[in-house]
C-alpha cells in the first residue's frame, strides 16, 4: 500500500514533521487537529508484459492537508514540493513521480485553509 509508505517516508522527515507534525494515511481523526496531513491512493494500475506482470506499479497518490494560516499552508506545501522532487533520487522502489497538481481551498465551517496535491508516483513492488 503505497500511501502508507509514502505517509512513513514523510514522518521520517525532521523538516516535514516540524511544519506537519500530524501525518495520516487515508483517514483522519475525529478531532480537529490543525495543522494536518492525509495521503489517500486513488488508483493503481499493474504494468504488464507479455510474460505478466512487471513489478512496477503506477499510482495516483491525493496528498491532502489543512492548516490555520496561509503561512502553514506554504510551508507545508515547500517540504512536499521538496520532498516529492528528490524522490526517486532517495528512495530505490520509486522510479519516478510526475504529474503534481495542486488545488488550494478554504473551508469555512472548520475555518482552515486546504491544499490538495495529487501526483503520479511510479515504484517496483
Amino acid at each position: 500500500m503505497i500511501e502508507l509508505t509514502v505517509s512513513l517516508w514523510l514522518r521520517q522527515l525532521a523538516a516535514m514533521v516540524a511544519v506537519v507534525p500530524n501525518i495520516y494515511a487515508m483517514t483522519l481523526p475525529k478531532t480537529d487537529i490543525y495543522p494536518v496531513l492525509k495521503v489517500s491512493r486513488l488508483n493503481t494500475e499493474f504494468d504488464q508484459t507479455f510474460d505478466g506482470l512487471s513489478g512496477e506499479e503506477t499510482a495516483i497518490i491525493q496528498v491532502d492537508y489543512w492548516a490555520n494560516t496561509t503561512d502553514e499552508i506554504t510551508a507545508i506545501k515547500k517540504e512536499l514540493t521538496t520532498f516529492f522532487n528528490t524522490l526517486s533520487v532517495n528512495q530505490d522502489k520509486v522510479l519516478s513521480v510526475h504529474n503534481l497538481r495542486e488545488q488550494p481551498s478554504f473551508e469555512p465551517k472548520e475555518n482552515v485553509f486546504k491544499q490538495t496535491l495529487e501526483l503520479t508516483i511510479i515504484y517496483k513492488e
